[in-house]
Protein backbone atom coordinates (compact mmCIF):
# COMPACT_ATOMS: atom_id res chain seq x y z
CA UNK A 1 0.00 0.00 0.00
CA UNK A 2 1.73 3.22 -1.13
CA UNK A 3 1.94 6.39 0.93
CA UNK A 4 2.77 9.36 -1.27
CA UNK A 5 3.59 13.05 -1.09
CA UNK A 6 0.68 15.45 -0.62
CA UNK A 7 0.98 18.92 -2.16
CA UNK A 8 1.45 21.64 0.41
CA UNK A 9 0.47 24.31 -2.16
CA UNK A 10 -2.32 23.51 -4.65
CA UNK A 11 -1.45 23.67 -8.31
CA UNK A 12 -2.78 26.47 -10.46
CA UNK A 13 -6.17 25.79 -12.06
CA UNK A 14 -6.16 25.44 -15.85
CA UNK A 15 -9.88 26.20 -15.92
CA UNK A 16 -9.12 29.81 -14.92
CA UNK A 17 -7.42 30.29 -18.30
CA UNK A 18 -10.41 29.20 -20.34
CA UNK A 19 -11.85 32.73 -20.25
CA UNK A 20 -9.24 33.69 -22.86
CA UNK A 21 -10.56 33.12 -26.37
CA UNK A 22 -7.17 33.36 -28.08
CA UNK A 23 -4.36 31.27 -26.58
CA UNK A 24 -0.80 30.72 -27.82
CA UNK A 25 1.74 28.21 -26.52
CA UNK A 26 5.40 29.21 -26.91
CA UNK A 27 8.24 26.70 -26.50
CA UNK A 28 11.92 27.63 -26.16
CA UNK A 29 13.77 28.72 -29.28
CA UNK A 30 15.35 25.27 -29.33
CA UNK A 31 12.38 23.14 -28.17
CA UNK A 32 13.27 20.35 -25.78
CA UNK A 33 11.35 17.07 -25.54
CA UNK A 34 10.09 18.17 -22.13
CA UNK A 35 8.73 21.48 -23.44
CA UNK A 36 7.12 19.73 -26.43
CA UNK A 37 5.44 17.10 -24.23
CA UNK A 38 4.17 19.68 -21.72
CA UNK A 39 2.85 21.97 -24.46
CA UNK A 40 1.20 18.96 -26.13
CA UNK A 41 -0.74 18.29 -22.94
CA UNK A 42 -1.85 21.93 -22.70
CA UNK A 43 -2.75 21.96 -26.40
CA UNK A 44 -5.06 18.96 -25.98
CA UNK A 45 -6.68 20.47 -22.88
CA UNK A 46 -7.55 23.77 -24.57
CA UNK A 47 -8.67 22.04 -27.76
CA UNK A 48 -11.01 19.80 -25.79
CA UNK A 49 -12.50 22.93 -24.23
CA UNK A 50 -13.27 24.64 -27.54
CA UNK A 51 -10.07 26.68 -28.03
CA UNK A 52 -7.37 25.43 -30.41
CA UNK A 53 -4.13 27.17 -29.32
CA UNK A 54 -1.57 28.64 -31.67
CA UNK A 55 1.60 26.64 -30.91
CA UNK A 56 5.00 27.97 -31.99
CA UNK A 57 8.68 28.62 -31.29
CA UNK A 58 10.89 31.49 -32.47
CA UNK A 59 14.39 30.02 -32.83
CA UNK A 60 16.51 30.76 -35.91
CA UNK A 61 16.55 27.11 -36.96
CA UNK A 62 13.70 24.61 -37.48
CA UNK A 63 13.46 21.43 -35.43
CA UNK A 64 16.38 19.12 -36.15
CA UNK A 65 16.93 16.94 -33.07
CA UNK A 66 15.99 13.31 -33.79
CA UNK A 67 13.89 12.99 -30.62
CA UNK A 68 11.99 16.23 -31.33
CA UNK A 69 11.32 15.19 -34.93
CA UNK A 70 10.24 11.74 -33.78
CA UNK A 71 7.87 13.29 -31.25
CA UNK A 72 6.45 15.57 -33.93
CA UNK A 73 5.79 12.56 -36.15
CA UNK A 74 4.53 10.14 -33.48
CA UNK A 75 2.14 12.58 -31.80
CA UNK A 76 1.25 14.69 -34.87
CA UNK A 77 2.42 17.86 -33.10
CA UNK A 78 1.18 21.03 -34.78
CA UNK A 79 3.96 23.29 -33.48
CA UNK A 80 5.08 25.96 -35.98
CA UNK A 81 8.43 27.62 -36.54
CA UNK A 82 7.74 31.37 -36.51
CA UNK A 83 10.97 33.35 -35.91
CA UNK A 84 9.35 36.64 -36.97
CA UNK A 85 6.31 36.60 -34.66
CA UNK A 86 6.44 39.69 -32.41
CA UNK A 87 2.94 40.15 -30.98
CA UNK A 88 0.09 37.85 -29.92
CA UNK A 89 -3.40 39.25 -29.37
CA UNK A 90 -4.57 37.18 -26.42
CA UNK A 91 -3.00 34.94 -23.78
CA UNK A 92 0.58 33.73 -24.31
CA UNK A 93 1.74 30.72 -22.27
CA UNK A 94 5.46 30.03 -22.24
CA UNK A 95 6.13 26.33 -21.67
CA UNK A 96 9.49 25.03 -20.47
CA UNK A 97 10.92 28.54 -20.29
CA UNK A 98 10.17 31.86 -18.66
CA UNK A 99 8.99 35.05 -20.30
CA UNK A 100 11.94 37.33 -21.00
CA UNK A 101 14.57 34.57 -20.70
CA UNK A 102 17.49 34.37 -23.13
CA UNK A 103 16.26 31.02 -24.47
CA UNK A 104 12.95 32.49 -25.58
CA UNK A 105 12.21 34.82 -28.51
CA UNK A 106 10.56 38.04 -27.33
CA UNK A 107 6.85 38.08 -28.18
CA UNK A 108 4.61 40.66 -26.56
CA UNK A 109 1.04 39.68 -25.66
CA UNK A 110 -2.07 40.98 -23.95
CA UNK A 111 -1.56 38.51 -21.08
CA UNK A 112 1.22 36.09 -20.18
CA UNK A 113 1.36 32.89 -18.15
CA UNK A 114 4.36 30.65 -17.41
CA UNK A 115 4.67 26.88 -16.97
CA UNK A 116 8.24 26.03 -16.05
CA UNK A 117 10.36 24.01 -13.64
CA UNK A 118 13.47 26.20 -13.54
CA UNK A 119 14.52 28.76 -10.95
CA UNK A 120 12.51 32.00 -11.45
CA UNK A 121 14.28 34.58 -13.59
CA UNK A 122 13.36 38.17 -12.81
CA UNK A 123 9.77 39.37 -12.56
CA UNK A 124 7.40 36.68 -13.75
CA UNK A 125 3.71 36.65 -14.61
CA UNK A 126 1.39 35.88 -11.72
CA UNK A 127 -0.47 33.30 -13.83
CA UNK A 128 0.75 29.74 -14.31
CA UNK A 129 3.19 27.53 -12.46
CA UNK A 130 6.92 27.82 -11.75
CA UNK A 131 8.02 24.88 -9.58
CA UNK A 132 11.82 24.58 -9.54
CA UNK A 133 11.83 21.60 -7.16
CA UNK A 134 10.21 19.46 -9.86
CA UNK A 135 12.32 17.82 -12.56
CA UNK A 136 10.18 18.50 -15.61
CA UNK A 137 7.43 20.70 -17.00
CA UNK A 138 5.75 17.48 -18.09
CA UNK A 139 5.23 16.69 -14.40
CA UNK A 140 3.62 20.09 -13.80
CA UNK A 141 1.26 19.68 -16.76
CA UNK A 142 0.44 16.13 -15.66
CA UNK A 143 -0.62 17.47 -12.24
CA UNK A 144 -2.58 20.34 -13.79
CA UNK A 145 -4.47 17.93 -16.04
CA UNK A 146 -5.23 15.56 -13.15
CA UNK A 147 -6.56 18.48 -11.12
CA UNK A 148 -8.76 19.51 -14.06
CA UNK A 149 -10.00 15.89 -14.34
CA UNK A 150 -8.77 15.78 -17.93
CA UNK A 151 -8.36 12.21 -19.25
CA UNK A 152 -4.73 11.31 -19.98
CA UNK A 153 -4.69 8.48 -22.50
CA UNK A 154 -1.65 6.34 -23.26
CA UNK A 155 -0.61 8.61 -26.17
CA UNK A 156 -0.41 11.75 -24.05
CA UNK A 157 0.94 9.67 -21.16
CA UNK A 158 3.79 8.44 -23.37
CA UNK A 159 4.66 12.00 -24.35
CA UNK A 160 4.63 13.27 -20.75
CA UNK A 161 6.65 10.31 -19.47
CA UNK A 162 9.24 10.84 -22.21
CA UNK A 163 9.39 14.55 -21.38
CA UNK A 164 10.30 13.62 -17.80
CA UNK A 165 12.77 10.99 -19.05
CA UNK A 166 14.57 13.52 -21.25
CA UNK A 167 14.62 16.25 -18.58
CA UNK A 168 15.93 13.93 -15.85
CA UNK A 169 18.82 12.29 -17.71
CA UNK A 170 16.95 9.02 -18.21
CA UNK A 171 15.17 9.27 -14.81
CA UNK A 172 18.53 9.35 -12.97
CA UNK A 173 17.99 12.87 -11.56
CA UNK A 174 14.47 12.40 -10.21
CA UNK A 175 14.15 13.24 -6.51
CA UNK A 176 10.75 14.69 -5.75
CA UNK A 177 7.87 12.23 -5.15
CA UNK A 178 5.52 13.91 -7.64
CA UNK A 179 7.99 13.18 -10.47
CA UNK A 180 8.28 9.58 -9.31
CA UNK A 181 4.52 9.20 -9.13
CA UNK A 182 4.10 10.24 -12.76
CA UNK A 183 6.94 8.00 -13.91
CA UNK A 184 5.43 4.99 -12.18
CA UNK A 185 1.70 5.48 -12.75
CA UNK A 186 1.06 7.27 -16.04
CA UNK A 187 -0.41 5.10 -18.79
CA UNK A 188 2.02 4.88 -21.75
CA UNK A 189 3.00 2.89 -24.82
CA UNK A 190 6.24 1.02 -23.88
CA UNK A 191 7.29 0.41 -27.48
CA UNK A 192 6.86 4.03 -28.55
CA UNK A 193 8.56 5.22 -25.36
CA UNK A 194 11.58 3.00 -26.08
CA UNK A 195 11.76 4.26 -29.64
CA UNK A 196 11.79 7.87 -28.42
CA UNK A 197 14.41 7.08 -25.76
CA UNK A 198 16.70 5.71 -28.49
CA UNK A 199 16.37 8.84 -30.67
CA UNK A 200 18.40 11.34 -28.67
CA UNK A 201 21.39 11.65 -31.02
CA UNK A 202 21.98 11.62 -34.76
CA UNK A 203 25.16 10.21 -36.41
CA UNK A 204 26.64 13.70 -36.80
CA UNK A 205 26.35 14.20 -33.05
CA UNK A 206 28.69 11.27 -32.41
CA UNK A 207 31.36 12.92 -34.54
CA UNK A 208 30.92 16.27 -32.81
CA UNK A 209 31.01 14.59 -29.40
CA UNK A 210 34.24 12.79 -30.26
CA UNK A 211 35.88 16.04 -31.38
CA UNK A 212 34.69 17.83 -28.24
CA UNK A 213 36.09 15.10 -25.99
CA UNK A 214 39.43 15.27 -27.82
CA UNK A 215 39.63 19.03 -27.20
CA UNK A 216 38.90 18.93 -23.46
CA UNK A 217 40.74 21.40 -21.27
CA UNK A 218 41.04 19.30 -18.11
CA UNK A 219 42.35 21.10 -15.02
CA UNK A 220 43.34 18.19 -12.76
CA UNK A 221 43.81 20.23 -9.61
CA UNK A 222 40.50 22.06 -10.08
CA UNK A 223 38.32 19.11 -11.04
CA UNK A 224 37.18 21.30 -13.94
CA UNK A 225 36.54 20.39 -17.59
CA UNK A 226 36.04 22.97 -20.37
CA UNK A 227 35.32 21.97 -23.97
CA UNK A 228 34.79 23.92 -27.20
CA UNK A 229 32.16 22.39 -29.50
CA UNK A 230 31.55 23.06 -33.17
CA UNK A 231 28.20 24.78 -33.90
CA UNK A 232 25.38 22.34 -33.20
CA UNK A 233 22.01 22.00 -31.54
CA UNK A 234 22.22 23.40 -27.97
CA UNK A 235 20.91 20.08 -26.64
CA UNK A 236 24.28 18.52 -27.51
CA UNK A 237 26.02 21.06 -25.25
CA UNK A 238 23.98 19.80 -22.33
CA UNK A 239 24.60 16.18 -23.26
CA UNK A 240 28.40 16.56 -23.32
CA UNK A 241 28.41 18.65 -20.13
CA UNK A 242 26.49 15.84 -18.41
CA UNK A 243 28.80 13.21 -19.89
CA UNK A 244 31.91 14.93 -18.54
CA UNK A 245 30.66 14.55 -14.97
CA UNK A 246 30.92 10.77 -15.30
CA UNK A 247 34.73 11.10 -15.31
CA UNK A 248 36.44 10.44 -11.98
CA UNK A 249 37.75 13.65 -10.43
CA UNK A 250 35.50 15.98 -12.45
CA UNK A 251 32.94 17.96 -10.46
CA UNK A 252 32.47 20.96 -12.77
CA UNK A 253 32.05 20.97 -16.55
CA UNK A 254 31.47 23.75 -19.05
CA UNK A 255 30.84 23.15 -22.77
CA UNK A 256 30.48 26.02 -25.23
CA UNK A 257 30.09 26.68 -28.94
CA UNK A 258 30.77 29.82 -30.95
CA UNK A 259 28.52 31.25 -33.65
CA UNK A 260 28.54 34.54 -35.57
CA UNK A 261 26.09 36.03 -33.07
CA UNK A 262 27.83 34.83 -29.93
CA UNK A 263 28.67 31.91 -27.65
CA UNK A 264 26.24 29.48 -26.06
CA UNK A 265 27.43 27.57 -23.01
CA UNK A 266 26.20 24.91 -20.62
CA UNK A 267 27.47 24.32 -17.06
CA UNK A 268 27.10 21.27 -14.85
CA UNK A 269 28.20 21.12 -11.21
CA UNK A 270 28.26 18.43 -8.56
CA UNK A 271 30.35 20.58 -6.23
CA UNK A 272 28.10 21.73 -3.40
CA UNK A 273 29.93 25.06 -3.11
CA UNK A 274 29.50 25.92 -6.81
CA UNK A 275 25.97 26.87 -7.89
CA UNK A 276 25.82 26.26 -11.66
CA UNK A 277 23.08 28.82 -12.27
CA UNK A 278 24.80 31.58 -10.30
CA UNK A 279 28.11 30.77 -11.97
CA UNK A 280 26.41 31.07 -15.37
CA UNK A 281 24.91 34.42 -14.39
CA UNK A 282 28.35 35.60 -13.25
CA UNK A 283 29.87 34.75 -16.62
CA UNK A 284 27.53 37.19 -18.37
CA UNK A 285 27.85 39.99 -15.82
CA UNK A 286 28.34 43.58 -17.01
CA UNK A 287 25.92 43.13 -19.87
CA UNK A 288 27.81 40.45 -21.81
CA UNK A 289 24.65 38.41 -22.31
CA UNK A 290 22.14 36.36 -20.34
CA UNK A 291 22.48 33.29 -18.16
CA UNK A 292 21.12 31.39 -15.19
CA UNK A 293 19.91 28.02 -13.95
CA UNK A 294 19.69 25.96 -10.80
CA UNK A 295 22.21 24.39 -8.41
CA UNK A 296 23.37 21.59 -10.71
CA UNK A 297 22.58 22.91 -14.21
CA UNK A 298 23.12 26.30 -15.79
CA UNK A 299 23.81 27.94 -19.10
CA UNK A 300 23.58 31.09 -21.12
CA UNK A 301 24.60 33.18 -24.11
CA UNK A 302 27.43 35.71 -24.57
CA UNK A 303 27.15 38.32 -27.31
CA UNK A 304 30.04 38.14 -29.77
CA UNK A 305 30.15 41.92 -30.24
CA UNK A 306 30.18 42.63 -26.51
CA UNK A 307 32.79 39.97 -25.80
CA UNK A 308 35.09 41.27 -28.56
CA UNK A 309 34.74 44.83 -27.28
CA UNK A 310 35.68 43.81 -23.74
CA UNK A 311 38.11 40.87 -24.10
CA UNK A 312 39.28 40.27 -27.70
CA UNK A 313 41.55 38.57 -28.67
CA UNK A 314 41.48 36.56 -25.43
CA UNK A 315 40.50 32.90 -26.08
CA UNK A 316 37.13 31.91 -24.69
CA UNK A 317 38.57 28.85 -22.96
CA UNK A 318 40.85 31.10 -20.90
CA UNK A 319 37.95 33.46 -20.16
CA UNK A 320 35.70 30.66 -18.89
CA UNK A 321 38.43 28.98 -16.84
CA UNK A 322 39.52 32.20 -15.13
CA UNK A 323 35.94 33.35 -14.52
CA UNK A 324 34.95 30.04 -12.90
CA UNK A 325 38.05 30.11 -10.71
CA UNK A 326 37.25 33.69 -9.68
CA UNK A 327 33.68 32.70 -8.80
CA UNK A 328 34.91 29.80 -6.68
CA UNK A 329 37.66 31.82 -4.99
CA UNK A 330 35.36 34.73 -4.16
CA UNK A 331 33.99 32.87 -1.13
CA UNK A 332 35.48 31.82 2.20
CA UNK A 333 34.15 28.39 3.09
CA UNK A 334 33.48 27.31 6.66
CA UNK A 335 32.58 23.65 7.07
CA UNK A 336 30.68 23.47 10.35
CA UNK A 337 30.82 19.68 10.27
CA UNK A 338 34.60 19.69 10.37
CA UNK A 339 36.57 19.10 13.54
CA UNK A 340 39.04 21.80 12.58
CA UNK A 341 39.04 24.60 15.18
CA UNK A 342 37.54 27.94 14.17
CA UNK A 343 38.48 31.34 15.48
CA UNK A 344 36.73 32.29 18.76
CA UNK A 345 33.50 34.12 18.17
CA UNK A 346 32.88 32.72 14.67
CA UNK A 347 30.14 30.30 15.67
CA UNK A 348 27.36 31.18 18.08
CA UNK A 349 24.64 28.98 19.52
CA UNK A 350 20.99 29.71 18.86
CA UNK A 351 17.63 28.07 19.58
CA UNK A 352 15.23 27.62 16.68
CA UNK A 353 11.62 28.57 17.22
CA UNK A 354 9.29 25.58 17.54
CA UNK A 355 7.82 24.56 14.20
CA UNK A 356 4.42 22.87 14.05
CA UNK A 357 4.58 19.63 12.03
CA UNK A 358 1.95 16.99 11.43
CA UNK A 359 2.30 13.29 12.12
CA UNK A 360 0.17 10.18 11.69
CA UNK A 361 0.02 7.08 13.87
CA UNK A 362 0.20 4.38 11.22
CA UNK A 363 -1.76 1.80 13.21
CA UNK A 364 -4.77 4.15 13.28
CA UNK A 365 -4.90 4.23 9.47
CA UNK A 366 -3.71 0.76 8.50
CA UNK A 367 -3.99 -2.72 10.03
CA UNK A 368 -0.92 -3.90 11.93
CA UNK A 369 1.74 -5.67 9.86
CA UNK A 370 0.59 -3.85 6.68
CA UNK A 371 3.54 -3.21 4.38
CA UNK A 372 3.76 0.41 3.27
CA UNK A 373 5.89 1.81 0.47
CA UNK A 374 6.81 5.31 1.61
CA UNK A 375 7.89 7.73 -1.10
CA UNK A 376 10.39 10.07 0.57
CA UNK A 377 12.63 12.82 -0.80
CA UNK A 378 15.61 10.55 -0.13
CA UNK A 379 14.08 7.60 -1.98
CA UNK A 380 11.43 4.91 -1.59
CA UNK A 381 11.46 2.51 1.38
CA UNK A 382 9.15 -0.27 2.56
CA UNK A 383 8.07 -0.36 6.23
CA UNK A 384 5.75 -2.57 8.29
CA UNK A 385 3.03 -0.96 10.39
CA UNK A 386 3.46 -1.40 14.14
CA UNK A 387 2.09 0.59 17.12
CA UNK A 388 5.52 2.24 17.23
CA UNK A 389 5.45 3.44 13.60
CA UNK A 390 4.62 7.08 12.91
CA UNK A 391 4.63 9.05 9.67
CA UNK A 392 5.97 12.60 9.84
CA UNK A 393 4.92 15.30 7.38
CA UNK A 394 7.68 17.84 6.77
CA UNK A 395 7.72 21.51 5.85
CA UNK A 396 7.50 20.80 2.11
CA UNK A 397 4.70 18.29 2.60
CA UNK A 398 7.10 15.35 2.31
CA UNK A 399 6.44 12.12 4.21
CA UNK A 400 8.94 10.02 6.18
CA UNK A 401 8.65 7.31 8.84
CA UNK A 402 9.89 7.62 12.42
CA UNK A 403 9.63 5.69 15.70
CA UNK A 404 7.46 7.02 18.50
CA UNK A 405 10.40 7.78 20.77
Amino acid sequence: MPVSYTHDVPFFSLSSLLAHKRVALQCPDSPTPDSLAAAFGLFLFFKANGCTPHWFYCGPEPLSRPNALEMQRAFALTIRHEPDLQYWRGLLITVGCQYGAASLGKVTADAVAVVDCHVPEGDQAVLGEIRPYLTSCSTIVHELLLQAEFPIDHTLGTALRFGLYAASNAFSEIRFPVDKDMRDTVDHDPRLFLNLARSNLCPEDLSLTAKALCSLDFQTGDGMVISNLLPCDPELLRFIADLALHVHGVDLSLVFMETDQGTRFSIRSVHREIHAGKAAAGLVADGLGAGGGDVEKGGGFISAAKYDAAFAPRPLTDFFRDALRAYRDAYDLFDCRSDAPLSPGVLHAYQKRPVLLAYVVCSRLFPKQTRLEVRMLEGDIVITVTPDTYLMIGLAGEVYPIRKK
